[in-house]
């Protein structure tokens, strides 16, 4: 697993990045830690992300990306109001 050096789990964000580390030497699982990353001096994170995608400005979470956003799951008929928007870079 790759994660943040801010990265939290569990019940009330009990654990962090070196119970982790902890947990994988215990199951046999990798762990490597980052540092954090910022994107005009703002911290990159997934609650940030998710926060950006919520607000609607997709266009600002794919460049803290560096890819575009995607989504998966069944498409479901509506109404026909939904287009395709290509992600700016």
């Amino acid at each position: 697993m790759l994660v943040g050096d801010n990265f939290r789990f569990g019940n009330r964000a009990a654990g962090d990045a070196n119970t982790l580390v902890e947990l994988g030497r215990k199951y046999e699982f990798e762990v490597e830690i980052t540092g954090t990353i910022a994107w005009r001096n703002q911290i990159i994170s997934s609650s940030e992300i998710r926060r950006l995608i919520e607000a609607g400005d997709v266009a600002r979470a794919c460049r803290m990306l560096g890819r575009p956003y995607t989504l998966e799951g069944a498409v479901v008929r509506g109404e026909g109001v939904g287009s395709k928007q290509p992600c700016p870079r």
